[in-house]
């Protein structure tokens, strides 16, 4: 349970527990407890907007994207592994294209074969690299790792509402994510 949440939940229990022995108990009802706790812990909801992931709540994911990656070089991938690969590095080149113009085009390559690796799919029934897509895409990881480690929560969740307004708003790069998806 993180600390947020342990907070909330304290706080609510105070707000449901102020009332005095003896005194007519004031009735809340739930939302008027959630304006109360949403109010009272902005501040706290804003420092931890800010907070930058932890190395333990992070490895577990790389060992996960590595372990796709494996499986889509050695053509026993599934779907579900390369859609987790895929919008791994597309969060990462949408959160670089917020870094700098420069670092987001670095993507490409690994977009590129990624791709490329869909089409392979769709015409061999396996998942597989070329050789430069390899690298591009052992880079892409390297990369998405670099900016999870360097990126707060928050930011990377704006990355992927970005994305899925994208897809939803049928916009030329969403189309493209949705094909790549789909």
């Amino acid at each position: 349970m993180s600390r947020f949440t342990r907070l909330q939940q304290s706080q609510r229990a105070k707000l449901l527990n102020s009332f005095q022995p003896g005194r007519k108990a004031k009735q809340l009802d739930e939302e008027t407890v959630r304006a109360g706790v949403s109010n009272s812990l902005r501040p706290i909801a804003l420092l931890d907007d800010c907070r930058l992931y932890e190395q333990r709540d992070l490895t577990g994911d790389f060992i996960k994207l590595r372990e796709y990656y494996a499986l889509l070089c050695g053509g026993t991938a599934d779907d579900d592994s390369y859609r987790r690969l895929y919008i791994a590095i597309q969060l990462a080149a949408l959160r670089a294209k917020e870094i700098d113009a420069d670092l987001a085009a670095q993507f490409e390559p690994a977009m590129s074969a990624l791709s490329r690796c869909k089409e392979r799919r769709q015409t061999s029934g396996k998942y597989g690299f070329d050789g430069p897509g390899m690298q591009a895409v052992a880079w892409g990881i390297n990369a998405h790792e670099e900016i999870l480690r360097h990126s707060t929560p928050k930011q990377m969740d704006n990355c992927l509402k970005e994305i899925l307004k994208a897809m939803n708003a049928k916009t030329e790069w969403g189309q493209q994510v949705s094909r790549d998806l789909l």
